[in-house]
């Protein structure tokens, strides 16, 4: 609070020979509503600076991203065709997710799939326990091409500043080259499944929709980017 002048007493009688107890009295009632008045002040100016603070980068990014399918679009027939064929069972749906920058930067080479986003059903607790200790599992991989290939399925733990971890599930190793040939971008809908052959885990990608925009007949696993055939 700032410093009392003669002005704040410009409405009250100050008589010189009060004593100092009555004179301290009447600081304080003087005192009193310029305190709450500058009080009040500061609280509305936090309150405006507050409402107009810019969003982060990640809040923003988050706005931004297209509203997810829910309930979420079953497997595809040609998938499940595919599985079909190379003997696959327990089919799965892991994850749904909209692609963010992250997950298409060539420095980083993996997509995340956030432990508290995906259905922990997919993977027996031998497994689960054995990617906690940081161990790596190489699964047979359906591209949205329908091409199989091999992906290496890894946990990672991030540790916060709170003490807490933040866990998150990665496909790593050959993901660029899968996003690159598959014509992935920021915004698209995608899906992982996974599947069985026999005892053996192995996964299914397949985008549901592109940069927000479903692709009509429930192919877009069919489409690239512009609409071309990637193959069968």
């Amino acid at each position: 609070m700032r410093l009392l002048s003669h002005k704040d007493f410009k409405d009250h009688y100050v008589d010189p020979t009060l004593p100092a107890f009555q004179m301290l009295l009447l600081v304080a009632e003087v005192a009193a509503p310029i305190y709450d008045q500058e009080k009040e002040g500061k609280k509305q100016k936090k309150s405006k600076k507050k409402e107009e603070k810019p969003k982060m980068r990640s809040e923003r990014s988050k706005l931004d991203m297209p509203t997810l399918p829910n309930p979420p679009p079953d497997l595809p027939e040609e998938f499940k065709n595919r599985i079909k064929a190379m003997g696959g069972t327990q089919v799965v749906l892991v994850i749904q997710k909209a692609l963010y920058d992250t997950d298409l930067k060539t420095n980083n080479s993996r997509l995340s799939m956030p432990l508290r986003q995906i259905n922990g059903d997919f993977l027996r607790e031998d497994e689960r326990a054995s990617l906690a200790q940081q161990n790596e599992m190489r699964v047979q991989f359906i591209e949205p091409s329908r091409k199989v290939t091999i992906m290496i399925l890894r946990q990672w733990d991030m540790h916060k500043e709170s003490g807490k971890t933040c866990s998150t599930y990665v496909l790593r190793t050959y993901w660029n080259k899968v996003s690159q040939e598959n014509g992935l971008g920021p915004k698209d809908v995608v899906q992982v499944w996974s599947f069985r052959i026999g005892c053996k885990l192995c996964l299914a990608f397949v985008v549901v929709n592109r940069c927000g925009a479903t692709i009509e007949g429930g192919n877009s696993s069919q489409l690239g980017r512009d609409g071309e055939v990637l193959g069968v």
